[in-house]
């Protein structure tokens, strides 16, 4: 199943894609006789389970005629909003990404390094990022997101995938403002040679791309369509330009090993999600001037889609 987040009349839906149509997943489940539930947590909780029938009956009630009142084309200006449950949990590895190790030549971890991200200033897909004076630019790099689909502590890594509910796409950023309140001028104004690992995750947990919209999505695809999530190719591009292309494979660390590390000391519980830190490493400049009209990021991964993300830039100066 491809399930996310719609805006249908300026409240959020709980919505089932097949093809170019989307499908309200309450309205289905009230046709198939079946408790109606909007909210994603919920849905995961209730249903996630038997996720892979329930979605083809779901298609069937759309493909026969049967969900003319409540399926809708996927227009152009459709509104997604982020594929999040109820107050998401979203921990974010660090130091995971096989890429960053190689290039900046640090040590691999011998765990996973997880902590737990702001939320606040995620998006959907189309969402729109107004660029304003005080920009400090930063590049952008892609994470895959795990969304846990029932509760889970102890986990092997050998039946840490049984608990997973499905995957989804996000773009991490480094940029900041220059008001950031964490940047030079108070405690972490250390120079480079005397921060350990230590300070890194510590400033990373109150980074700079908390004043910045962080993309996810478009939708959660379920893992009986996804299979191994570490085997797909993806890319980034800015505005038409390819920035990156790699492997899913490149990280330190798996889903796996990272749910068997985690749930060793505390319970996943449905809707949590964990982002593989950056898989891929642009290491490009940001237009050295003002981004173009029509500027965009996006990713596109072989088994979960496009996201994309809409950049105004409304600085006077550059």
């Amino acid at each position: 199943m491809k399930i996310g987040i719609i805006s249908e009349g300026g409240a959020p839906a709980l919505a089932a894609v097949y093809g170019d149509v989307w499908v309200s997943v309450p309205k289905a489940l009230g046709a198939l006789g079946l408790e109606p539930v909007n909210e994603l947590s919920d849905f995961i909780s209730r249903y996630g389970a038997d996720v892979a029938a329930l979605n083809r009956d779901i298609e069937n009630l759309f493909k026969n005629g049967k969900a003319e009142g409540f399926s809708h084309p996927l227009a152009d200006d459709l509104e997604f909003l982020p594929p999040l449950p109820r107050s998401p949990k979203l921990f974010t590895a660090r130091g995971n990404s096989a890429t960053f190790v190689r290039v900046c030549k640090s040590p691999v971890c011998k765990q996973p390094v997880m902590e737990q991200r702001y939320n606040f200033n995620l998006i959907g897909h189309n969402g729109l990022h107004v660029v304003r004076d005080g920009y400090a630019s930063g590049g952008w790099n892609y994470e895959m997101v795990c969304v846990m689909g029932k509760p889970c502590h102890g986990a092997a890594k050998e039946n840490a995938y049984d608990y997973v509910f499905g995957y989804t796409n996000m773009l991490d950023h480094s940029g900041r403002y220059k008001n950031y309140p964490y940047d030079e001028g108070n405690k972490w104004a250390l120079p480079a040679a005397e921060k350990v690992f230590a300070d890194y995750a510590y400033e990373g947990c109150y980074n700079g791309n908390s004043q910045v919209p962080t993309p996810i999505g478009p939708l959660i695809v379920t893992k009986d369509e996804v299979g191994d999530p570490h085997d797909q190719m993806l890319e980034e591009r800015e505005s038409g330009r390819l920035i990156s292309y790699g492997s899913a494979q490149a990280v330190c660390f798996t889903f796996d090993e990272m749910i068997a590390y985690m749930s060793s000391f505390l319970t996943l519980y449905p809707g949590d999600m964990m982002s593989s830190a950056s898989i891929t490493y642009d290491g490009y400049p940001n237009w050295p001037q003002k981004y173009p009209e029509n500027a965009y990021i996006q990713c596109k991964t072989s088994k979960l889609g496009t996201l994309r993300m809409r950049i105004r830039d409304d600085r006077k100066e550059v």
